[in-house]
């Protein structure tokens, strides 16, 4: 496999490419027909691959070249297709390729279609999905629903997407046109040239307590974890230390710049599950807030918690806390 260490050497590459296809497009040409230019997901050369990878971008630089060859012989006469079986995939060329061709000035059909798209619900799911969201864009001339089932069962669900593109038109649909006026001219009169850093003030921690209580946000926006029980147990703590971002050695936890600052609890562990109130309780001596609703405070209580409770209970006990 040949790696391509420059856009030059990658273009180098080119001239057989020109060789091949230049008959094809001067025989199109001589006889006015059609050609369709289509990249697949699936398929792309080897060639492709190795500078671009199995990308969008890779679709869509595949297709710009063939057509830069189409169009060197002043052969304009084709339409762009670029299909894949990943509707997500298929929409983020589509879009690409949009946007290239009007930063280069140019304007050919598109041709929409999920490849290989299944049968079924998941079938019409997926080409729907996929050519919808590019109709809903504005995007696309011609469409293909490509189902594995017989070919007259795509006709359907082909033609209803196509019908939906076509109700949006302003032109054709009066409804269209007065919903498309009704729409208000945006006028951004925001200034993003001066802008102010919002600033948190975080509790201060007092002498007479122990917990520094600051711990547990970060005035640059903090991360709340959510955890359960279970969680907590012996073989699994380990596994939840590293998914929260800790450091460890010797099996402590300790707190990094990407931990999260708190941990929510619906439930905590039993008082007697002291293998899981061990887990809770290392993270907390790093400065870990545990933020616990405050009627399960009130049933199993832990010492230092953080009491959640809404407005509304908070007036109806007078700031009491568990």
């Amino acid at each position: 496999e040949k790696v391509y260490e420059s856009e030059a050497d990658y273009v180098k590459e080119r001239e057989y490419l020109v060789e091949a296809m230049l008959p094809l497009v001067q025989k199109c040409k001589d006889l006015n027909r059609c050609m369709r230019i289509g990249t697949n997901h699936g398929s792309l050369s080897s060639r492709v691959l190795s500078y671009y990878g199995d990308t969008p971008r890779g679709m869509v630089e595949s297709a710009i070249e063939f057509a830069d060859i189409c169009r060197s012989q002043d052969y304009h006469n084709f339409v762009f297709s670029m299909k894949a079986s990943n509707p997500l995939v298929m929409v983020q060329s589509y879009r690409l390729l949009a946007s290239e061709m009007y930063r280069l000035g140019w304007d050919y059909p598109l041709h929409l279609g999920v490849t290989e798209a299944g049968e079924g619900e998941d079938g019409r799911m997926k080409s729907a999905v996929g050519i919808g969201t590019l109709l809903a864009d504005g995007l696309g001339d011609t469409v293909r629903v490509s189902l594995t089932e017989d070919p007259e069962f795509e006709y359907e669900p082909c033609n209803r997407l196509a019908e939906m593109a076509e109700s949006r038109l302003a032109a054709t649909n009066p409804e269209a046109d007065a919903r498309q006026k009704a729409v208000r001219k945006y006028v951004d009169t925001r200034d993003i040239t001066t802008y102010a850093r919002r600033v948190g003030a975080l509790p201060e921690k007092k002498e007479e307590e122990k917990v520094d209580v600051g711990l547990f946000l970060n005035p640059n926006g903090s991360v709340i974890s959510s955890i359960s029980s279970p969680m907590l147990s012996e073989g699994n703590a380990p596994y939840l230390y590293k998914e929260l971002g800790f450091k460890t050695a010797v099996g402590m936890p300790f707190k990094d710049i990407a931990t999260s600052d708190s941990v929510f609890m619906r439930t905590l562990p039993a008082a007697d599950d002291s293998k899981s109130r061990t887990s809770l309780r290392r993270m907390m001596e790093v400065g870990t807030g545990v933020i616990v609703p405050a009627e399960e405070l009130e049933k199993n209580p832990l010492e230092n918690a953080v009491a959640l409770m809404s407005l509304t209970e908070a007036v109806a006990k007078n700031g009491k806390l568990p």
